[in-house]
């Protein structure tokens, strides 16, 4: 059970994929990463990478994340995934 990001299937498949990566438990992780914090991270992130500041490779890299799993992460959050 995880009480912490239930309400949120978005942040809960994020901490489920980082902690499969880290080798951790994914409540552990929720005490590290706070939700506000993460989704902050991504609109800000998301922002630069529409800028063109840099790539979704390297937008991946900051979250700790594949370039897949940020696709369907920007997908659920209806962020686009092209800068043009």
């Amino acid at each position: 059970m995880k009480p912490v990001i239930s309400d949120d299937p978005i942040f809960a498949d994020y901490l489920e994929y980082r902690a499969a990566q880290a080798h951790s438990d994914v409540d552990t992780l929720a005490s590290q990463i706070a939700r506000d914090t993460f989704y902050q991270s991504v609109y800000l992130l998301h922002e630069r990478f529409q800028a063109g500041e840099f790539s979704l490779g390297y937008m991946a890299q900051q979250l700790g994340i594949t370039k897949p799993n940020l696709y369907h992460l920007l997908d659920a959050m209806g962020l686009k995934v092209t800068n043009v």
